[in-house]
């Protein structure tokens, strides 16, 4: 994984960043080290700042989400829109979501559980190791379980091919490579790091 300049931002999967107050002159350097195409960012309407004209055309993609302040029934409408915007964002070059840390945790552990199908639980103990305890929030959790049932009941039945991390016997969690064939899921070992999350 690349080395991040700031000791806010983390790499939670292959292309996918997370970053804390974020200022325009740190935006360009993580924009231009990290070679990222998408930037999502989270303003409360009461705070909103205008981003830097030129933080918008160093990157292909640059989405702003104005939220209320502490509506969390109101930021679950976002979770599809978001969680989509992440996984575009991955499949290019990479993808910075910061601002406000609860809401930036919320959206990617939305993430985890509509891309890459784990449980709101399995989802936040993969996140949380991933980075510090104040990055750690009990924001939206009746919302994320519920978007959870949700997406499993309309998800479709298809075959997949890539990687998914799992918990081994000591407590890590390691990736593994897995085929689902007609519903039959095929595990092989030694997969490629740099392959993570490739659906």
């Amino acid at each position: 994984m690349h080395q991040a300049p700031l000791r806010d931002l983390h790499e939670i999967i292959p292309n996918l960043y997370l970053g804390n107050n974020v200022t325009d002159a740190n935006l360009k350097k993580i924009v231009n080290i990290h070679k990222l195409s998408h930037v999502l960012t989270f303003a409360e309407a009461h705070r909103l700042q205008p981003p830097d004209p030129l933080c918008i055309t160093l990157v292909d993609s640059y989405k702003l989400i104005i939220l209320d302040k502490n509506d969390d029934e109101g930021l679950s409408e976002w979770f599809e829109t978001a969680s989509n915007y992440i996984h575009e964002g991955i499949h290019r070059k990479g993808v910075l979501v910061h601002d406000s840390i609860e809401v930036s945790v919320v959206m990617i552990l939305a993430y985890l559980i509509l891309h890459h199908r784990l449980t709101y639980v399995e989802a936040k103990e993969y996140l949380f190791s991933r980075v510090p305890e104040n990055f750690h929030t009990p924001r939206c959790l009746d919302e994320l379980e519920g978007y959870e049932i949700s997406t499993r009941s309309h998800a479709p039945q298809v075959d997949k091919v890539g990687y998914f991390f799992i918990k081994a016997s000591n407590e890590t969690w390691q990736p593994v490579y897995c085929v689902l064939i007609g519903g039959s899921l095929h595990i092989f070992d030694n997969p490629s790091v740099n392959n993570l999350f490739s659906f």
